[in-house]
């Protein structure tokens, strides 16, 4: 009779096996995680987001998304004409009208609606659908976002009644919320959507160690992001900025956004650093994020270069990607861009934009010293 014997050979294949298993295992755990933080974030923010492929109408979205729609029993998936189920009569030929020209142009719309719960109450909702396209140019998939914005605007209704000092004052510190919570959150989304394509890169060409460091960089991403989007909503200061000054926080959001990337980016210091009003670090370093967050996300850059310019007259700040490029003339219907003009106009600066359709973009925003907050 005879005795099956294990050779060292097929032990150590065997171990390799479970090794593998083991490791596979932990990074869908991790990946997991990382999945509920983001539920967590969107949440926080009434924010949902979803995919839609445009040829078939067939899509996806996040829990967050299907709540705010009044779909709770829906997980993951459906189709679109589903999704619009609850939409307010009124409201659905617009809706209709401007997800088809989004569609049709390839150019982002914000999309502005009413949902009618089952008792009749209505949620205001906010989206921003962005085409995807394809080599050719087709557009392939639509994504975008979903907010709940019915809070904001009955805030705003409300403040239309007091008093025009008060009301200006409420504003100025709600759009201060708007713009830092986009820009922490926009910021933040992307590093991880970035990262997570790389994992899934990585993981489809059996690299485990590299999958491994691309979810963990995702995880703090994500971590980091709503640690910040807190930080905003208290009126606290940037977490970069404490203990850094302006160019060390700039240089490090480059390399963490595009570490471990196909995204090649580069950070220069020019002149001698001085010290800066903490509103100017703080504006300069959000208007930095965003241009960062616009070049990776809408501009698909594969080069990117930061630089934080120190002259006698002024500091300039300015980014120059090698991306697709858009139309200046829209430039400022997305509240990214907007947000970028209100913080250079808030502290005295200039914004230029120089960028066309296949040439890249450079945004550049220069604070005068003479300006009344400088030191």
């Amino acid at each position: 009779m005879g005795v099956d014997v294990q050779t060292p050979a097929s032990s150590q294949a065997l171990t390799d096996h479970v090794d593998a298993h083991v490791e596979v295992a932990r990074l869908r755990d991790e990946l997991a995680l990382t999945r509920r933080m983001l539920d967590d974030a969107q949440r926080l923010t009434r924010t949902g987001s979803w995919i839609v492929d445009a040829t078939s109408g067939a899509g996806s979205g996040s829990v967050e998304f299907f709540r705010i729609l009044g779909l709770p029993g829906k997980t993951s998936s459906a189709h679109f004409t589903e999704c619009l189920t609850n939409v307010h009569p009124d409201d659905l030929p617009a809706v209709l009208e401007g997800f088809q020209e989004s569609v049709a142009t390839g150019e982002s719309r914000p999309l502005h609606y009413r949902v009618v719960a089952a008792d009749g109450s209505t949620t205001d909702i906010e989206t921003v659908a962005q085409p995807i396209r394809d080599e050719t140019g087709r557009v392939v998939r639509v994504v975008g976002t979903v907010m709940d914005v019915t809070e904001r605007n009955r805030v705003q209704e409300a403040l239309r009644a007091s008093e025009k000092s008060r009301q200006a004052a409420v504003m100025a510190e709600r759009d201060r919320v708007v713009r830092d919570v986009h820009d922490t959150l926009a910021h933040a989304f992307t590093g991880v959507i970035v990262q997570l394509e790389a994992a899934d890169d990585a993981a489809s060409r059996g690299l485990e160690a590299e999958a491994g460091a691309h979810v963990a960089r995702a995880e703090a991403m994500a971590r980091a992001g709503l640690q910040e989007a807190r930080r905003s909503v208290m009126a606290l200061r940037p977490q970069a900025l404490e203990g850094n000054d302006l160019s060390a926080a700039l240089r490090e959001l480059v390399m963490r956004m595009t570490d471990g990337t196909s995204v090649i980016s580069e950070f220069a210091q020019g002149g001698v650093a001085r010290r800066l009003p903490p509103a100017w670090d703080e504006h300069l370093l959000r208007i930095g994020q965003e241009a960062l967050t616009n070049a990776i996300r809408h501009g698909r850059a594969q080069r990117i270069v930061m630089e934080l310019d120190f002259s006698d007259d002024a500091v300039q700040l300015r980014l120059t990607d090698d991306g697709r490029g858009f139309d200046t003339s829209s430039a400022f219907d997305g509240l990214g861009l907007a947000g970028i003009k209100a913080r250079a106009s808030s502290i005295g600066g200039h914004l230029s934009i120089s960028s066309a359709a296949g040439s890249g973009t450079t945004i550049s925003v220069s604070v005068p010293h003479s300006t009344p907050t400088a030191p």
